[in-house]
């Protein structure tokens, strides 16, 4: 809950090389909307750390407007293919209950974004949801109404808007995510923080990009 503080201002945004505001980026956005972010391989998802702060703040704003208490944490989730699963507790999807491991290799990973009723999707840019079965995924695409995708890729020129956030203190949160206790001695997630860390110099500025999709777009049927 530590994110509390951030303000939609605190959030540049651009789209199509005009200023749009927080708000009007997240105007579809209410607080009973669930939300998640895939990282197959636990730490990628931290390229979206400013779109899942993004909706974190526009979650607590509202709950001030409606005098709601404001302990109460959004149902936001990380959904990752490997065991141990990384810890997004620092950009407040929380408690660490929420970051969790589903099976690659099944249906699982649609059972889950039913079950838990999201609605909002942020994947990896060449994601595809693995589906065999046809009445899941009619229950996927009828549950499922936005959809972003992420990458360290994108920039202003190949992407749909750019979020740009001054706030010093999300560049260690989302080294937090890396630093998970559990990964501690994981070699490949010590070469992504690594990796990570010399890719963004500046601690004050974090600049990531995404681009808007459909569901349908990825969904692979395997039968």
């Amino acid at each position: 809950m530590h994110s509390t503080f951030l303000k939609s201002s605190d959030f540049k945004i651009s789209q199509n090389g005009q200023h749009i505001t927080h708000e009007k980026l997240l105007s579809h956005y209410s607080i009973d909307v669930n939300l998640a972010v895939i990282a197959p391989e636990r730490v990628e998802g931290v390229d979206a750390a400013l779109l899942i702060l993004a909706y974190m703040t526009a979650y607590y704003n509202l709950k001030r407007i409606e005098g709601l208490d404001e302990a109460v944490y959004p149902k936001f989730y990380s959904l990752q293919f490997q065991n141990p699963p990384a810890s997004y507790g620092m950009l407040d999807i929380w408690p660490d209950k929420k970051s969790m491991f589903i099976n690659p290799d099944s249906n699982a990973l649609a059972d889950k974004i039913i079950e838990n009723e999201i609605s909002i999707l942020i994947l990896p840019s060449d994601f595809q949801i693995k589906l065999d079965n046809e009445s899941v995924y009619s229950k996927l695409v009828s549950k499922i109404n936005t959809v972003y995708l992420y990458s360290d890729a994108f920039e202003n020129s190949n992407s749909d808007f750019t979020i740009v956030s001054a706030v010093p203190e999300i560049y260690d949160w989302i080294l937090s995510v890396f630093n998970t206790p559990s990964l501690s001695k994981d070699e490949s997630v010590r070469i992504k923080r690594d990796k990570w860390i010399s890719s963004h110099p500046d601690k004050k500025f974090l600049t990531q990009s995404f681009k808007l999709t459909t569901i349908t777009d990825h969904i692979k049927k395997t039968a």
